[in-house]
Order: C-alpha cells, then structure tokens, then sequence
C-alpha cells in the first residue's frame, strides 16, 4: 500500500469520529466568520482612500476574503460536517466595532494594522493548523487550507511592508497607533483561541465542551503560544524593536493568566 492510499485511509478514519468532525465543523467556522470580518475591513478602508491603485488593491484582498469563505463553506459540505456560515461570536462583532469606529474618524492606519498585521498573524496560524502543520487532520481539510493560507501569507507581508514604511516615516505615529489596535483587538483573537464557542456550538447544533484541539493532536498551550509566536514574528519583521514588542505583550488582558486559561475547554 503507497502513501497516498495510507493517507487516504487515515482521512477517513478521521472523519468516521464524531468529535473529530465537530472540531473541524468549529474550525471552519471560525474561518468563515474571520474571512467575512476580513472583507468588511478592506471594504472600509477601500473607502478612505483615493488612490485608484490602492483602492483596487484592497478590494481585490477583500474578495479574496469572500472567495476564502467560499471555499470553506464548500469544504464543509464536502465533508458533511456542521458549521456556520456568518459571524457568530462577539469577539469579532468587537473586532469589526473597533474597525468601524476608526474608519468613522477616517483613520486609515489603525484599520490597516488590526487587519493586515493582528487579524492576518491569527488567520496564518489558522491556516496553518487546519493544513496538517504541527496537526493531523484529514487530506481535503489540509489542501484547501494550503490554498487559503498562500493568499494570507501575501496579504500579511502587504501588512509587514505598510508598517515597516510608516515606521520609517513617523515612529512616535506609528507606534502609538500599534498599542492601541494591539490593546484593543489581539484580546479579541486571544479569546476566541482559549474559549472561542460561548456561541458557535449551539448555532451549530453540537454539545458544548465535547470536542477540543486533542481531536487533531494539539492543546491550548501550543496554540496559543503559535499565535503569539506568529504575531511577535509579524512585528519583528516589520522592524518593531524588541522592547515595544515586549510592551505589547504585557499590555494585552489575559497573557499572564493561562494556568486557568488552559484549563478550559473548546465550547466550554
């Protein structure tokens, strides 16, 4: 038997487990409603633009984003497991409010720096987890993640290259604009990673507490520290010094309190 056979075998064996497919269900899920609060971003920053170049560019990123969704809401069909398909969870109504506001007082780069440098760090490590690096989950779920996630990686590199120019231009700005997105939005994401389905489990029809990331060879622990390990990654490479760095870790509610944190359970 060839690996291919072996691998089509295990994809199988995954998806005949219940609570398996309950965490891809919630995955996907969470994705959807990521992508949808994606899309709603570029659509608000393709406003305060007029730069036709610029403006062409973020509409493109935005239907990207809605394509994305697309895409995972057909994986979930294929593999005939629950999800939902619209935003759920308040963590990210709060996201697209902090967007709203500083779109409303025409505030372009804090905007660009929630979506291009936190929400896309958090949607790489996503990605990455639901294509099989670091985790096992089945061969359709991990080629379409793959695909998803090239398209990340080019929108969190726009996000790198933005911050790195307006570092060079105004520091004082920049960094200042960086703390708040970073106070404001990454308790958001972090939540939704340590207690992410107050909500979602019961639009999707599941038992609240009966699956977790153990179903595809993770724990809390290492996800949570993937994400901050990504997004510290995004900074440095955009030239953010050790020390804010290490600033914005500590300013964010909740990082220095994950013995209880890790004690909880998806859809607790």
């Amino acid at each position: 038997m060839n690996t291919q056979e072996n691998s089509a075998i295990l994809s199988q064996e995954m998806l005949s487990k219940e609570k398996y497919r309950h965490l891809i269900g919630y995955l996907i899920s969470s994705a959807i409603a990521g992508e949808i609060v994606a899309a709603k971003a570029y659509a608000q920053m393709s406003l305060l633009t007029d730069d036709r170049v610029e403006m062409k560019a973020l509409l493109k990123e935005g239907q990207e984003e809605l394509m994305h969704a697309d895409m995972l809401e057909k994986l979930a069909k294929q593999l005939n497991v629950p999800f939902v398909n619209r935003i759920i969870e308040p963590e990210w109504k709060n996201i697209l409010n902090f967007i709203q506001e500083k779109a409303n007082n025409n505030d372009y780069m804090s905007c660009f720096l929630a979506q291009e440098i936190v929400l896309e760090s958090m949607a790489i490590v996503l990605y990455q987890t639901m294509s099989g690096e670091g985790s096992e989950v089945d061969d359709l779920t991990a080629k379409v993640s793959k695909r998803i996630l090239a398209d990340e990686l080019e929108h969190v590199d726009s996000g790198i290259t933005y911050l790195k120019r307006n570092l060079s231009l105004n520091k004082e700005v920049t960094y200042q604009k960086l703390h708040e997105v970073n106070d404001r939005v990454l308790p958001q994401v972090y939540n939704l990673i340590r207690n992410g389905c107050d909500s979602l489990c019961g639009e999707m029809n599941v038992e609240c507490g009966s699956f977790g990331p153990e179903e595809i060879g993770l724990d809390f622990d290492t996800l949570r520290l993937n994400a901050l390990d990504r997004y510290m990654e995004t900074l440095d490479e955009a030239g953010v010094e050790p020390e804010v760095i290490s600033q914005l870790m500590l300013n964010v509610a909740g990082f220095n309190n994950k013995d209880s944190a890790m004690q909880q359970q998806c859809c607790c």
